[in-house]
């Protein structure tokens, strides 16, 4: 059964801070803020082609968790267990919106700097 969370809960504790100003928006946050801003590119039919796509849609659609070996940005491999939510194409890269079990929040994940997956 799924009961729905009121707003205040659902936001992520940095996001709070930055709206009572705590802290200020470095540069790395401000990028971040205006990237998640940017509209999706639509999902083409040629991407459903490309590796793990067709995979973790249907992944999507049972709603399970899966784990993940994942080289982030500064290429350190991390190991998670995350619950997808959608995918989105922005550019020429797909990502994985998902809810990380080890953080215990939402993240995007390259689709291409995903190395393992079962």
């Amino acid at each position: 059964m799924y009961f729905p969370l009121p707003w205040f809960i659902v936001l992520p504790y940095n996001l709070i801070q930055f709206l009572f100003g705590r802290r200020k928006l470095t540069e790395r946050d401000k990028q971040v803020i205006r990237w998640l801003k940017e509209p999706d590119d639509p999902m083409r039919p040629q991407d459903y082609r490309v590796k793990r796509v067709a995979e973790i849609e249907a992944i999507i659609k049972s709603g399970k968790s899966i784990y993940i070996k994942y080289a982030g940005g500064d290429k350190e491999m991390t190991f998670r267990r995350v619950i997808p939510k959608r995918l989105f194409r922005r550019g020429k890269n797909i990502y994985m919106d998902a809810f990380c079990l080890k953080e215990k929040d939402m993240r995007v994940f390259r689709i291409d700097r995903i190395k393992h997956l079962e």
